[in-house]
């Protein structure tokens, strides 16, 4: 292998263990009494949540009016379970957010805005972002961090520690 192919095949083999680092850390917080659910999941209900009641408006027929309403009460009603009085506040934080992640793809289109996850115990809402090993934030990670500070949202930073054994012998059986 080449440098260039010995620094690419380190990155993908870094970019598995942060998703064996976030399957662990879930399994953690789950135990640890939170409730986990991943940002991705949470954000695309947060932008349903904000852009329906305008789409609602401008439906006509009542059947398609009447499934995109269910929708928007499923939604809000998860929304409203997770957050309680902080769903406003998650509104304006996601809205910083999306601010935040149009000038990041300036500078990187490969680079992804927000955190890992949304964990709740206790009534409390926190942004959980994973780092395996020795990895630490970025600083876009750290900036959203703060904005979710900064809407009154705890950080949580859960460092798994990941090690894998990799072998330089390779058997082979030919049958």
């Amino acid at each position: 292998m080449d440098g260039e192919e010995i620094e690419k095949w380190q990155d993908n083999v870094s970019h598995e263990l942060g998703s064996i680092g976030e399957k662990v850390a879930k399994r953690w917080l789950e135990r640890c009494g939170y409730e986990v659910h991943t940002w991705d999941s949470v954000r695309s209900k947060i932008k349903d949540y904000t852009s329906l009641p305008s789409r609602l408006r401008r439906i006509r027929k009542s059947e398609t009016y009447e499934i995109a309403r269910q929708h928007f009460n499923r939604v809000e009603s998860f929304l409203n379970k997770l957050y309680g009085n902080k769903l406003e506040s998650m509104v304006r934080a996601e809205d910083e957010m999306a601010q935040l992640e149009k000038i990041i793809r300036v500078h990187s289109s490969s680079l992804r805005v927000g955190f890992d996850f949304i964990a709740k115990k206790d009534s409390e809402v926190f942004l959980v972002e994973v780092k395996a090993n020795e990895s630490e934030l970025t600083r876009y990670q750290k900036e959203i961090l703060d904005l979710g500070k900064k809407n009154g949202f705890k950080g949580i930073i859960v460092r798994p520690k990941i090690r894998i054994e990799i072998s330089s012998r390779v058997e082979c059986q030919f049958l």
